[in-house]
């Protein structure tokens, strides 16, 4: 039984040093977070038909992606918080949604998209339109809804799945504060 004590404080002292002198990783800073103009080339038609293009998202600190679809309750579920998360972040961050169903659906996207009163700067466009298959490809997990945040130098490398909350508040956050 001593033995046991002893073995096992041993392995509980080993695995603390190691966790002692792992490097940190630093976390952005405010400064790390220059405008840039959104990476990915696209035309598209937006559900109010505007033409969107690269150059009209502008340059931002950063772009905020959602891959959603009409029929998912996840997704329109997040349509407030992300009402919530344009109004306030939209001057420093672009909204970008890709929509799966766009084509069978748009009626029904305009009535989820004014029901949560998205601001204007919310663009939604087709998910299947051509040229934006590379981005979505980028961001893509198989599931929707799912998100992506895309910084100047990738900070936020792995696409998030599921409804918005405040993970993505966070992220927001150290981007522009």
């Amino acid at each position: 039984m001593k033995k046991l004590i002893l073995i096992l404080a041993t392995l509980m002292l080993v695995s603390l040093s190691a966790c002692e002198h792992s490097p940190q990783v630093p976390r952005p800073t405010d400064a790390d977070f220059d405008e840039f103009a959104f990476p990915y080339e696209f035309e598209a038609t937006d559900l109010f038909g505007n033409a969107v293009t690269q150059e009209s998202l502008g340059e931002k600190r950063a772009f905020f992606v959602y891959h959603w679809a009409t029929w998912c309750s996840p997704c329109v579920g997040s349509m407030p918080t992300l009402a919530e998360l344009t109004s306030e972040y939209g001057e420093d961050v672009g909204f970008l949604a890709l929509l799966s169903d766009f084509e069978n659906n748009s009626a029904n996207a305009v009535n989820i998209v004014q029901s949560a009163n998205l601001p204007d700067n919310f663009i939604v466009i087709s998910a299947n339109a051509p040229s934006v298959q590379e981005l979505l490809n980028d961001i893509k997990t198989g599931f929707v809804p799912t998100s992506a945040i895309i910084t100047a130098n990738n900070d936020y490398p792995e696409s998030i799945t599921g409804k918005i909350g405040s993970e993505h508040r966070k992220i927001l956050n150290e981007i522009t504060s």
